[in-house]
């Protein structure tokens, strides 16, 4: 029997077409999901591969470590030489340095060390420099603020320290004992940590990415000095991880030995008037002059507490910022700063941004008039993701809460010394936060210094210096001061550290340590600290500041 579609009733066929249909559709899509179901066995399968592979080389790598500590324990080196000598040493045996103190393994990674999650989730590779690098160097080209390129490492607040120092290399190059690179990866670099100045010891072995670079804080090129200053700032730490969140206010101190504070962008009202608050008046006014004279360094942080919300405008919440330039100009008046996000990409989106139709040529050709600094920067890059941008003073106090300022003068020349402070705990005492990144560390005091002139007629109160809960504090005496506008003449001073003991927690002893830095800019002045009890006037726990012309 034969028959075509011409002999079946119209509404019985379009039922079996549509059921046809969809047993077709229902085939397709069986076949769409084996082959998914297929590709994904594939690729789980291919991760897994490449999981044993990473973890067999990091097994293999933490075997040859292991080697290398074996023989460097057997040769006898002696560390406590200088930095020369215990690279002789290591030549001479064929050995390279593995760092005994912060041993490369997931302790100096990761506060919980082996137990942390993040030793799956990072599959960090200790790597020496010569791994990663084809010829690794601690310097190549100068040193710039894009040098600092921050990695997976929440450590903006580090990185962006850093980058502000770039402005200024030689501040950075002081920081190496040495600036050659070292075939047997062994560096030391200086910290002024807690007010005195250290050299850290290590090694050269960078937690790396699988197979590749640096993990963490990293350049572009060869260059060494970026990884190796934050390894060595977290060895000071503990470990790497205690190295997530922070503020400028605590590294730059450790980074260049220089005070600094913190301007609340908060109590700043936007106004050419006079009703600032005391803490900022005039503050953009100070601003135009430390980029003038480039002595200071500068950066911003965003937070929660910003008047508008950060990441709308393309900027990061809980983040830090180097201040590059501010400058002002034409009418009506425009006043801009340069920031960059240590992150190397990632910018403002606002007025004045890159490719912003405020960048006439008009502006272009006034700033180049300037003569400033580095010229290229006041023409936009062009690049809208290279980390650096402008933005206008107005904004900036709506989008930043802070800024922090390192005094860092060029003409400064410094005394330091440190001092012990005694506490009798038969009263009771109140416990105050600690620093929780940095292992062991006590809790904070609230300390106060009082400082007296010595005279023919006995001592003169001059003025003091403190802060409650204080970590470090600072005071100056000059026209720059808040308090002490007369700056202090030649002579000797008696410096009395102070506190009430009531933040001092009876498990970290009956005695602490404090420093006590003095800087002095004056032409020819030299400055010397010496405790009282070598002068044999160990009435108290005093310190004697000697400033000579």
């Amino acid at each position: 029997m034969q028959w075509t579609t011409a002999d079946v009733h119209p509404a019985i066929l379009e039922t079996a077409l549509a059921m046809n249909h969809n047993r077709l559709r229902r085939y397709f899509f069986l076949c769409i999901k084996k082959g998914m179901a297929c590709d994904s066995n594939k690729k789980i399968k291919e991760s897994a591969k490449k999981k044993m592979i990473i973890n067999k080389y990091i097994t293999q790598t933490s075997e040859r470590i292991r080697n290398e500590y074996d023989l460097l324990k057997k040769a006898g080196i002696n560390l406590n030489s200088d930095l020369q000598t215990i690279r002789t040493q290591l030549t001479t045996n064929g050995l390279k340095f593995v760092d005994e103190d912060f041993y490369p393994s997931a302790q100096s990674l990761y506060v919980e060390g082996d137990k942390s999650a993040k030793v799956v989730e990072e599959q960090a590779m200790w790597r020496r420099a010569a791994d990663f690098c084809l010829k690794p160097v601690i310097f190549k080209d100068g040193i710039n603020p894009s040098d600092v390129q921050q990695g997976r490492l929440g450590n903006c607040w580090f990185c962006c320290s850093l980058a502000s120092m770039a402005e200024r290399p030689n501040l950075i190059e002081k920081l190496f004992v040495s600036d050659q690179t070292s075939k047997e990866g062994c560096y030391e670099v200086r910290f002024c940590h807690n007010g005195l100045w250290k050299v850290v010891l290590l090694d050269d072995f960078i937690p790396c990415r699988p197979f590749s670079g640096p993990l963490y804080t990293k350049t572009e090129e060869d260059e060494l000095w970026v990884a190796l200053l934050e390894k060595a700032y977290a060895k000071i730490y503990g470990c790497y991880e205690r190295l997530i969140a922070g503020n400028p206010y605590y590294s730059l101190p450790d980074l260049t030995g220089c005070p600094a504070h913190i301007f609340d962008l908060h109590n700043v009202i936007n106004s050419s008037s006079s009703s600032f608050p005391e803490e900022t008046n005039g503050l953009w006014e100070k601003l135009l002059e430390w980029n003038r004279t480039e002595d200071n360094l500068m950066s911003a942080a965003c937070d929660e507490t910003s008047k508008s919300a950060p990441e709308e405008a393309g900027l990061m919440v809980d983040h830090s910022y180097t201040i590059l330039d501010a400058k002002q100009g034409l009418d009506p008046v425009v006043r801009l700063l340069c920031m960059r996000n240590p992150w190397g990409h990632g910018e403002w989106k606002g007025d004045w941004s890159d490719f912003s139709p405020l960048w006439t040529q008009v502006i272009l050709s006034f700033f180049l008039s300037l003569q400033t600094k580095a010229k290229e920067v006041f023409k936009p890059s062009l690049n809208p993701d290279d980390g650096a941008f402008w933005i206008s003073w107005e904004d900036f106090l709506d989008y930043f809460s802070s800024i922090t300022v390192c005094y860092c003068r060029r003409d400064w020349v410094e005394a330091r010394i440190g001092a012990d402070l005694s506490f009798d705990f038969e009263k009771n005492e109140l416990t105050a936060p600690l620093d929780e990144r940095e292992q062991d560390a006590p809790t904070n005091l609230d300390l106060c210094v009082f400082v007296f002139r010595e005279t023919d007629g006995g001592r003169e109160p001059v003025g003091f210096l403190g802060m409650e809960n204080a970590r470090h504090s600072f005071e100056s005496f000059g026209s720059d001061s808040r308090h002490y506008p007369d700056s202090l003449e030649e002579g000797s001073y008696l410096l009395i550290p102070f506190t009430s003991g009531r933040h001092w927690n009876s498990k970290s002893g009956n005695t602490r340590g404090v420093a006590l830095s003095a800087h002095c800019h004056s032409t020819g002045s030299r400055l010397g600290m010496k405790i009282a009890g070598a002068l044999g006037r160990a009435e108290i726990d005093e310190v004697y500041l000697f400033i000579e012309n």
